[in-house]
């Protein structure tokens, strides 16, 4: 179930969303992290074999990110440039 979240979330806040929606907290302790149930009881992402995914899924979420904010600089470049001349006028 955590790993099709994982594939599936479009970033970190999407993954938090889906995890809260099947009633599971993310939680740091020290370098741990992990999942929480409702009734409180905790289970590591590591002991779970999926620390390596969940880092992927960062990895993956950030390059997204980022990706999105050059795309954002690159139209608003694009914008700048053509209303450049006529701003001129």
């Amino acid at each position: 179930m955590l790993t099709a979240e994982l594939e599936r979330a479009s970033g970190s806040e999407d993954f938090y969303g889906r995890l809260l929606g099947r009633g599971l907290k993310l939680y740091r302790r020290g370098r741990s992290v992990g999942v929480a149930e409702d009734s409180g009881r905790k289970f590591r992402l590591k002991t779970l074999g999926l620390a390596e995914t969940f880092e992927k899924a960062l990895v993956r979420w950030r390059r997204l990110s980022k990706d999105l904010q050059q795309s954002k600089v690159s139209d608003l470049e694009l914008d700048r440039s053509r209303d450049g001349p006529e701003l001129e006028r």
